[in-house]
C-alpha cells in the first residue's frame, strides 16, 4: 500500500503471474492486495474500428484487471457495429451496448451506465468505485491501471487521475502529460510536439486538467457532476470536467506511470481511413471543434459580470484571427474561426445552461485555479520553445545529405543564371522596340492609340467607376464599368503613394510588357521542362509571336494584357496543384532525407531499453519493424502551393478582363488540369483550382448581370474587349493557328523576296508553324501523353472561340461595325501549343544521344537553325509593327488635349464639360470631362447598347447643339448650359480651311467668348444671360440650383456627386448660372444635374431625403431634385446602383483574401 508521494522505485510491485511470460501466452487475472476498489473499464467506440480489438486486448491484459469491461458503441450504421472477439478466459465480465444516439463521450458513458443499471449490474456510486475511461484508440500499457489505482487508493481528495499519453508507433514520443490553460483560457500542454520521453515529466502530479483517454474517475463525483458538459462534444470535455471537479473542492492529478498509447484518431482525422485507406493524418479538420471548445471553455468560466465583455472580444477578434489564419495559408482554420465564433455567440440558452453547471458545482472561488494555470510568461516561453524547435527542424532538414544539397545549390545557380540572361535579352528587345517611348515617358509624355484613350484618374475616381455602376462618358449612363478597370484598380492603389494614377499603370504595362510576358513564359515553361535552354527559347518564342507585336503596335490594351498575363496564370495553376516537371536533383534530395530518417530511427531503436515488441505483445498486437512502419513507401508527394494558385487566379482574372473570350476556354483548361495525373498530390490539391477559377468569373459578373438584365441579345458583351471600338479584319483560320490575331500589313522586306504572295505573307509566321510541328510530334510521346493531348484540346477550343468571336459584332466605330477581337484566344492557342511542344522536346538531346550519329542528329541541328532564323524574322517583323511614329497605332502624346483654361473649368468645384469639335469634311464632336477621352469612360456595355437602342434625348440635344454651332445659328445657349458645357474647343486639324470657317462662325456666336488660342486649339467660354439680370457674367457647372427667375447658382461638386453646405442666402462662391426654360414650382428650388436621370440617384438635405422635381421642361432628361425655397443646410447627392453595396463588399473581400493568400510562407515538405 502506497501513497502518491511514495518514490516510484520503492513502490512494491506485484509478482508477475505465472502463465503469461511471453507475448501471446495465456495470463490469469491477478489479485492485488490493495484497498477494496471497484473499477469498471468503459471503452467508447464508433463501431468496429481498427483500434478496438487492440484496446480491448490491452484492457484484458492488465496486471491489475478491472472488475468489469463496458464497451459502448455509438455508431449509427448497423453494418459497422462492433463485435467482441471471445477472450482466452472469461474472468473479466464484458458488456457490449449500442447507443447510436449518443453525441459525445460523456453521453456514451452515461448511457452505458444506465444500461448496466437496467441489467442490475450498475456499480455503486461510492468513493471506492471508479470508472476507467478509454477511447477505442487509447491502448493502455499492461501496468497502466495498476499505476492509476495505486495513485488514488489513499488520496481521497483525488477524483480524477489522468494517464501519460504517448504515440502508438513510438511510445518514446509524448502526446500529453496533464493539461493547463493560458490566462485567456486557451488549452496548453507542457509537452512539445514530438517530444521524447526522458522522464522529464514524471514529477508532475497536480494539474488543472487531464484528458479522458486512459483516465480514472471516481463514480460518485462523476454522478454528482453529471459527467462532462455535452456541449463540448468529444473535444475539450476532459479539461471542462477537470475544472468543475477542481471548483467542487477535489483534486485532479496525472499519473506518469500509467502509460496509454493514444492514436488521437479524432484529432488527426484518422477515422477516414476506415473508408479511405490511403488517407493522411490532418489535424486541420478537427480545428473547428477545438476552437469551439476553447471559446466555450472561456465563456463558461468567465465571471458573470464580464461575460458580455468576453462575447464582444470574441466577436471582434474573429475576423482578424481568420485573416491571420488565411495569411498563414490555413483556409480551413480561417473558416473555423468564423463558424466557431458564430456557433458560440448565437447560442445564449446553451451558454446559460453550461454556466449553470459550473455555478452549481463550484464551492471554491475561481482564484483557486490560478496557481494551476499557466502565466503569460509561461505562454511566451512555450511559444519561444516551439519557434526554436521548428527552427532547429528546418536547420536539420537543410543540412541533410551534403551531395544532394550541393547539387541543389548548383541547380539554383543555373536557374538564376538562365533567368538573368533571359531578362537581359528581354530588356534589350524592349529597347529595340520601345526605345523612343521609354525616353518620352520619362519626361511626362503619355502613350495612346485610336483604341487606347488617355487614362487619367485618381484611385478614388477609379474606385467610383468600378463600384458605383455609373460611367461618366457624355452625360453619364447607368452601365457597369469594364472588367479591365476592376483588375487595374489594385495596381493604381500601388502607384498612388508614389504620385501615380491610371495613366502610370497603363504606361508601365505597355513599356514592361515584353519583359513581364517573357519572364512569365520562362516560369510557365518550367512546368513542362527543366531544360534552361528550352525555357529561354520558350520565352523568346512567346514574345516573338505576332499577337504581342500586333496588340502592342495597335495599342489594343486588352489583347496585350491577356498575352502578358496568360503564362503567369498557367504557372500559378499548375504549381498550385503540384503539377510540372521535376529536376533530377529533387529526387536526390528526397532520397537523402529518407536515408537520414532511417538512420535516426535505427539510433533511437538501439538506445531504447525495451523495444516496442513487448509493449505491442502485451496489448495483443503483432509488432512491426520500425523501418517498415515509418519509412514512406511511395514517391514524394508533389508540393501544392496555395500562393501560386491564388496568384494564378489573379493573373487569369487580368487575362480574362483583357479578353473576355478567354473565360470559357480557361475554365475548361482548369478542368483538364484537375484530371491530369502526375506525382501523388496532397489531399485537396485539386481544390486549389477553385482559387484560380474564382477571380476570372468574378470580374465578368457585371457583364453577365447586364446580359441577364437585357436578355440574350446582349450576349456579345461576353466577347467584347475593352478600349475604344476600332474595326479590324479577321484572318483565315490557319493564320489564327499560327499566331496572327488580325490581318496585319505586309512586311516590306518580305515583299522584295522572289516568292509567291502567299509565301511572302507566311514568311513572318514560320515560327508559329515550327511550334505547331513540334506540338504535333509531341503527340507520339507516351510518357506524358495526357498533358500533350490536354494542351491540344485547349488549343482547339481556343481556336474555335477566336474564330467565332471574330464574326460577332460588339460595337460601332467611326469606320463602321466593330467585331470582337480574337487576340486573347490566339494567345491561348499559341500558349497551349507551345506547352505541348516543350513537353515533346523535353530531354530530346538525351534521346538523340542514345542513338548513333545519323538523321536524328541532323534533324535536330536543322531544327535549331530554322528556329533561330524564324525567331529573328518574327522579332524583326514585330519591330516593324511597333511603329511609334504612326498616329494610327501606339504613339507618344506629349502635349495636352484640352488647354489649361478648359481644364480649369473641368476641375472641381465647377466640374463643367468641354465640347470638342474636330473640323473637316464632317465635323465630329465629343463631350470631355478630362484632358481628352478617358479609358474609364469607355464601356463595352454602352458601345453595344448603341447598336440596338435608338438615339436618346441627351444625344439628340447634343447633336442639335453641335449642328447649330457649326451652322452658325445663334440661340440663347440654354442647351449648352443644360449639358454642363462650360467651354467649346476647336482642336487643331489638317483641314485648315474647314477649321478656319468653323472658328469664324463660333466667333460670331453671341453666347461664346473666345478666351484662348494656342497649339492645343481655340477655346470659347460659354456666357449665357442669366434671366432678367442683363450684363451679369454667368458660369456653367455640373450642378445648378434654380429659383424660377431664369437664373440660379452653381453648386460645388466633383462631377460625380455633391457634399456641400448650402448658404441660407446669397449666390455662393461660384457665381450665377443660367436657368432659362426651367419652370420651378412655387415655394421650392430645383437642383439640376447635368447628368442623365436614373433611378439610382439619391439626395438629402440635412439628412432628409429629397424628391425629384415635379415641374420639368418638355424633353428634359437631367436628374433633378426639389429643395425648399428658403434656408440652407448640408446637401449630399450621390448615385447608388442596385446591388452596389454588395458588389463593393465582394470586391474588398476578394482583394483582402487574395492579398493574404498570395503572400508566400515557408514551404512544408510533404512525403508519403
Amino acid at each position: 500500500m502506497t501513497t502518491p508521494d511514495t518514490p516510484r522505485d520503492r513502490i512494491p510491485r506485484p509478482a508477475r503471474p505465472a502463465g503469461r511470460g511471453a507475448a501471446g501466452s495465456p495470463r490469469t487475472r491477478t489479485a492485488v492486495a490493495h484497498a477494496p476498489t471497484t473499477v469498471t473499464a468503459v471503452v467508447v467506440t464508433r463501431g468496429a474500428t481498427p483500434y478496438l480489438d487492440a484496446t480491448i486486448a490491452a484492457v484484458r491484459a492488465q496486471e491489475h484487471a478491472p472488475d468489469r469491461l463496458l464497451v459502448v458503441d455509438v455508431v449509427r450504421d448497423a453494418d459497422r457495429r462492433a463485435r467482441l472477439a471471445p477472450a482466452d478466459d472469461d474472468t473479466l465480465a464484458t458488456v457490449l451496448v449500442h447507443v447510436p444516439r449518443a453525441t459525445s463521450f460523456g453521453a456514451a458513458v452515461r448511457a452505458g451506465l444506465e444500461h448496466l443499471a437496467d441489467l442490475g449490474q450498475a456499480p455503486a456510486p461510492d468513493p471506492t468505485t471508479w470508472l476507467w475511461l478509454l477511447h477505442d484508440d487509447a491502448t493502455p500499457a499492461p501496468g497502466a491501471l495498476d499505476a492509476l489505482v495505486r495513485a488514488v487508493e489513499h488520496a481521497p481528495s483525488v477524483v480524477l487521475a489522468g494517464a501519460k499519453q504517448v504515440e502508438p508507433g513510438d511510445r518514446r514520443r509524448l502526446v500529453e502529460v496533464g493539461l493547463t490553460t493560458s490566462p485567456a483560457g486557451r488549452r496548453m500542454s507542457s509537452v512539445e510536439p514530438g517530444e521524447t520521453d526522458q522522464g522529464q515529466h514524471d514529477g508532475t502530479v497536480d494539474v488543472l486538467g487531464v484528458g479522458f483517454a486512459g483516465a480514472i474517475a471516481r463514480l460518485d463525483v462523476w454522478t454528482a457532476l453529471d459527467g462532462p458538459d455535452p456541449e463540448y462534444g468529444n473535444v475539450g470535455d476532459g479539461l471542462e470536467y477537470s475544472r468543475r471537479a477542481r471548483l467542487a473542492g477535489h483534486r485532479v492529478i496525472v499519473v506518469p506511470g500509467a502509460v496509454v498509447a493514444h492514436a488521437r484518431a479524432t484529432y488527426l482525422d484518422l477515422r477516414r481511413r476506415e473508408t479511405v485507406p490511403d488517407h493522411e493524418p490532418d489535424e486541420e479538420r478537427s480545428f473547428a471543434l477545438r476552437r469551439r471548445a476553447e471559446l466555450w471553455y472561456r465563456l463558461t468560466g468567465a465571471p458573470t459580470g464580464l461575460v458580455w465583455l468576453h462575447l464582444v472580444v470574441v466577436a471582434l477578434l474573429a475576423l482578424p484571427r481568420a485573416l491571420w489564419q488565411l495569411g498563414a495559408k490555413r483556409g480551413r482554420r480561417a473558416r473555423a474561426e468564423i463558424t466557431a465564433t458564430a456557433w458560440t455567440i448565437l447560442r445564449p440558452v446553451a451558454l446559460w445552461r453550461s454556466r449553470r453547471r459550473v455555478r452549481r458545482a463550484r464551492v471554491l472561488p475561481r482564484s483557486a485555479l490560478v496557481p494551476l494555470q499557466a502565466s503569460w510568461r509561461d505562454v511566451l516561453v512555450a511559444r519561444r520553445d516551439r519557434r526554436l524547435a521548428r527552427t532547429e527542424q528546418r536547420r536539420a532538414r537543410a543540412r541533410g545529405d551534403a551531395f544532394a544539397l550541393a547539387e541543389r545549390r548548383a541547380d539554383l545557380r543555373r536557374r538564376v543564371l538562365g533567368v538573368a540572361l533571359t531578362a537581359v535579352g528581354l530588356v534589350g528587345l524592349t529597347l529595340w522596340w520601345l526605345g523612343p517611348a521609354l525616353s518620352a515617358a520619362g519626361s511626362g509624355a503619355r502613350l495612346v492609340s485610336p483604341a487606347l484613350p488617355l487614362a487619367g484618374g485618381s484611385l478614388a475616381d477609379m474606385w467610383a467607376e468600378v463600384a458605383d455602376g455609373w460611367v461618366r462618358a457624355g452625360v453619364g449612363d447607368a452601365v457597369a464599368a469594364d472588367p479591365l478597370l476592376t483588375v487595374l484598380l489594385p495596381f493604381v492603389a500601388l502607384v498612388t503613394p508614389f504620385g501615380g494614377n491610371l495613366q502610370t499603370v497603363v504606361d508601365l504595362t505597355l513599356l514592361a510588357s515584353l519583359v513581364v510576358a517573357g519572364l512569365g513564359a520562362w516560369l510557365a515553361a518550367g512546368t513542362a521542362t527543366k531544360s534552361l535552354l528550352l525555357r529561354s527559347a520558350a520565352a523568346l518564342a512567346w514574345v516573338a509571336t505576332p499577337v504581342l507585336a500586333a496588340g502592342l503596335g495597335a495599342g489594343r490594351f486588352g489583347d496585350l494584357l491577356a498575352h502578358v498575363a496568360l503564362p503567369w496564370a498557367v504557372w500559378g495553376a499548375l504549381k498550385g496543384v503540384g503539377l510540372g516537371a521535376r529536376p533530377p536533383v529533387e529526387r536526390a534530395v528526397v532520397a537523402a532525407a529518407r536515408r537520414a530518417e532511417a538512420r535516426r530511427l535505427e539510433r533511437e531503436s538501439a538506445a531504447s531499453d525495451d523495444g516496442e515488441d513487448a509493449y505491442l505483445a502485451a496489448a495483443g498486437a503483432a509488432a512491426t519493424p520500425v523501418a517498415d512502419a515509418t519509412m514512406p513507401a511511395a514517391r514524394p508527394v508533389a508540393h501544392a502551393s496555395v500562393p501560386a494558385a491564388a496568384f494564378g487566379g489573379l493573373a487569369l482574372a487580368v487575362a480574362v478582363a483583357g479578353a473576355p473570350v478567354l473565360l470559357v476556354p480557361a475554365l475548361v483548361a482548369l478542368a483538364l488540369v484537375g484530371l491530369l495525373r502526375g506525382r501523388p498530390r496532397p489531399r485537396g490539391a485539386r481544390r486549389h483550382l477553385l482559387l484560380v477559377a474564382v477571380p476570372p468569373v468574378l470580374v465578368v459578373v457585371p457583364l453577365v448581370a447586364e446580359v441577364v438584365r437585357r436578355g440574350l441579345d446582349a450576349w456579345p458583351l461576353l466577347l467584347a474587349s475593352p478600349g475604344r471600338p476600332v474595326p479590324t479584319e479577321a484572318p483565315a483560320g490557319w493564320r489564327l493557328l499560327l499566331g496572327e490575331p488580325t490581318v496585319l500589313p505586309r512586311w516590306p522586306w518580305a515583299e522584295g523576296l522572289p516568292l509567291p504572295d502567299a509565301v511572302q505573307a507566311a514568311v513572318p509566321l514560320v515560327l508559329g508553324g515550327l511550334v505547331v510541328v513540334c506540338a504535333l510530334l509531341a503527340l507520339v510521346r507516351r510518357d506524358r501523353a495526357g498533358a500533350v493531348r490536354g494542351a491540344w484540346l485547349v488549343a482547339a477550343l481556343a481556336l474555335a472561340a477566336g474564330a467565332a468571336a471574330s464574326t460577332v459584332v460588339v460595337g460601332a466605330g467611326d469606320l463602321g461595325e466593330v467585331r470582337a477581337s480574337a487576340g486573347g484566344a490566339v494567345s491561348l492557342v499559341v500558349l497551349a501549343l507551345l506547352g505541348a511542344a516543350l513537353v515533346g522536346l523535353d530531354h530530346v538531346t538525351d534521346r538523340v544521344a542514345s542513338h548513333a550519329f545519323g538523321w536524328r542528329q541532323l534533324a535536330l541541328v536543322l531544327f535549331v537553325v530554322v528556329g533561330v532564323g524564324a525567331s529573328g524574322l518574327a522579332l524583326a517583323r514585330g519591330a516593324a509593327l511597333v511603329d511609334l511614329r504612326d498616329p494610327q497605332g501606339l504613339h507618344v502624346l506629349e502635349g495636352d488635349v484640352v488647354p489649361a483654361v478648359g481644364r480649369q473649368m473641368q476641375e472641381p468645384p465647377r466640374s463643367a464639360r468641354v465640347l470638342r469639335l474636330d473640323a473637316g469634311a464632317t465635323t465630329t464632336f465629343q463631350l470631355l470631362r478630362g484632358d481628352g477621352p478617358q479609358l474609364a469612360d469607355v464601356s463595352v456595355v454602352r458601345d453595344h447598347r448603341a447598336l440596338t437602342a435608338g438615339t436618346d434625348a441627351p444625344a439628340q440635344k447634343l447633336a442639335g447643339v453641335v449642328a447649330r454651332l457649326v451652322g452658325g445659328v445663334v440661340d440663347d445657349g440654354a442647351a449648352l448650359v443644360d449639358l454642363g458645357v462650360g467651354a467649346v474647343l476647336v482642336a487643331p486639324g489638317t483641314d485648315d480651311d474647314a477649321r478656319g470657317a468653323l472658328v469664324a462662325r463660333l466667333d460670331a456666336n453671341g453666347v461664346l467668348e473666345r478666351v484662348a488660342d494656342g497649339p492645343t486649339g481655340t477655346v470659347w467660354r460659354v456666357a449665357v444671360a442669366a434671366g432678367d439680370a442683363e450684363g451679369t457674367t454667368t458660369v456653367t457647372g455640373w450642378a445648378r440650383l434654380l429659383d424660377g427667375s431664369g437664373a440660379g447658382v452653381v453648386v460645388p461638386s466633383d462631377g460625380r456627386g455633391i457634399d456641400v453646405r448650402l448658404p441660407s442666402t446669397g449666390t455662393g462662391d461660384l457665381g450665377v448660372t443660367a436657368g432659362l426654360g426651367w419652370d420651378v414650382q412655387p415655394g421650392t428650388r430645383t437642383l439640376v444635374l447635368a447628368e442623365r436621370a436614373a433611378p439610382g440617384w439619391r439626395a438629402t438635405l440635412d439628412g432628409h431625403r429629397l424628391e425629384t422635381a415635379q415641374r420639368l421642361p418638355e424633353g428634359a432628361w437631367q436628374q433633378t431634385f426639389a429643395l425648399p425655397a428658403d434656408g440652407g443646410g448640408s446637401l449630399e447627392v450621390w448615385y447608388e446602383s442596385p446591388g452596389g453595396t454588395w458588389w463593393r463588399v465582394v470586391l474588398v473581400a476578394t482583394a483582402v483574401i487574395y492579398g493574404l493568400l498570395v503572400v508566400p510562407v515557408r514551404r512544408r515538405v510533404v512525403e508519403r
